[in-house]
């Protein structure tokens, strides 16, 4: 189960998709996994991502460049 979160202490942070993300899905940072949404792009399983921002109960994230 994905951990609530407010979501501040999250941006700038490193982590991994653990489900794909259609745009909505879960990811990884540090063995806590965080509800995280895309910007609309489907981002598959497996890939590392960098979160940018908080949207309501749930993290933004972009895959890392």
């Amino acid at each position: 189960m994905a951990k609530k979160t407010s979501g501040k202490q999250w941006i700038g942070q490193e982590g991994v998709t653990v489900t794909s993300l259609r745009p909505a899905g879960q990811i990884d940072i540090n063995g806590v996994r965080l509800n995280a949404a895309s910007s609309g792009d489907f981002i598959p399983k497996g890939v590392a991502v960098l979160v940018t921002g908080t949207e309501g109960d749930h993290l933004v994230i972009r895959p890392k460049a």
